[in-house]
């Protein structure tokens, strides 16, 4: 075997935790193919390919021939992209699909996937395929308690804006004023993290972070009944408030923020750009100054921004850069951020891994997308006389689990 195919066999054989999922904690299990063959970064393609949003909707309910028939001939347009690959990969490895997909092919599959929809066991045995530790499964409120144990809870709520502040200034046995509102939405954090959340997550919006003070965000406490009249420098103070609130609650508490970066949703979920996350990364650097034990995941979807991130990662303490997902999950961008984070970060700052899964058979597909290119980018520095093969296996080992298994330790 080549060295690539020689540390792809290593690596998979490391144990892996997953950061950030949205695994249902009752069921994490598919309870259909779709949601592996259609998982929302592929279906872009797909209906950038030509597909009609209608076949879409019949596939992800009960799918007749002809939909089937749909399916393929859109899949065959997109058969040599990685997502394209990699989603037919999957259900072949899981569910024994046939070598190339055809009418008779995918209702075999649906058939197969209907009847371990109900069973826990297949969860067990993809996260079992995984060498999957645990996966922090993001949740707006305490989840039930899973059916698999290594399914854990992550707090992902909508933090920005009028709308949550509104609910806690609502919910607040006391008057909410612009000195202590950062305070409170801290400490309501903090009462969710006491109930089991592992750690935190949202999505920054844009804008110019610029901190205005007390007086705007004393002004956007007192309009939140009448949000679009907001200024735009209340809104950005009310922004900076809630963000200092996520750093003070991982201050206080050990439990890491992930934000994830560079997706701006312009119509609806099929129409995506890239956002530029420059202002807000300024502001963080300057912000966790002040709460130096915070612990922050930085989760990139613009690989344009790689160069920032990492520059970030390199030198802030408590700064982690993340793994790649929605405009980066592809081999050659994902191959690519390697290679820079190889060079330019220590290794115990890099988490190299999350699935951003709905059901665990795409952790499983997800892996894929992992393991191959960092085979190759670990390869190449070997060969370029960069690196040891012991050291290689080394940074594998610390991507895929050691350095989130940090992460995620109060």
């Amino acid at each position: 075997m080549s060295l690539q195919q020689d540390l792809l066999a290593e690596i998979r054989r490391l144990p892996v935790i997953d950061v950030h999922s949205h695994l249902p904690h009752e069921r994490p299990q598919a309870q259909s193919p779709a949601e592996v063959l259609l998982y929302h970064v592929f279906a872009t393609e797909l209906m950038g390919a030509g597909m009609p949003r209608e076949t879409m909707q019949r596939l992800q309910g009960t799918p007749g021939a002809d939909d089937f028939a749909e399916w393929i001939e859109y899949w065959r347009r997109c058969r040599t992209t990685t997502l394209g690959r990699v989603t037919w990969q999957a259900v072949r490895d899981l569910w024994g699909a046939a070598a190339e997909p055809s009418v008779e092919a995918l209702q075999d599959l649906w058939r197969r996937a209907g009847e371990t929809a109900a069973q826990p066991a297949q969860a067990t045995a993809v996260f079992d395929r995984c060498r999957l530790v645990t996966t922090a499964a993001a949740r707006s409120t305490k989840p039930p308690a899973p059916s698999d144990a290594r399914v854990g809870w992550q707090l992902e709520r909508a933090f920005w804006g009028v709308d949550p502040a509104r609910s806690l200034v609502e919910a607040s046995a006391k008057p909410v004023t612009a000195d202590d509102f950062e305070e409170q939405c801290a400490t309501w954090l903090g009462s969710q993290v006491e109930q089991g959340a592992n750690s935190l997550a949202t999505s920054p919006p844009g804008g110019d972070w610029n901190d205005a003070g007390p007086t705007s965000l004393r002004l956007a406490l007192n309009h939140l009944g009448d949000a679009h009249n907001l200024s735009a420098p209340a809104r950005e103070a009310l922004h900076c408030a809630q963000a200092r609130a996520l750093l003070r609650c991982s201050h206080e508490t050990r439990v890491p923020v992930c934000f994830a970066l560079g997706v701006e949703v312009v119509e609806g979920w099929a129409t995506l750009a890239v956002a530029d996350d420059r202002f807000f990364l300024r502001w963080l650097l300057l912000a966790l100054k002040e709460f130096p034990r915070a612990r922050v995941l930085l989760l990139e979807s613009n690989w344009s921004a790689g160069q920032s991130v990492c520059l970030a990662a390199r030198q802030c303490p408590n700064l982690y850069v993340g793994g790649h997902w929605w405009q980066s999950l592809y081999d050659t961008s994902t191959l690519e951020q390697m290679r820079h984070r190889l060079a330019a970060v220590p290794m115990t700052k890099v988490v190299g891994f999350f699935s951003d899964a709905y059901a665990a058979e795409w952790v499983y597909a997800r892996l894929l997308l992992c393991e191959e290119p960092l085979a190759q980018a670990l390869a190449e520095r070997i060969m370029a006389g960069r690196l040891q093969e012991d050291t290689a296996v080394e940074i594998a080992r610390r991507w895929l689990h050691d350095n989130a298994a940090e992460l995620l330790a109060k």
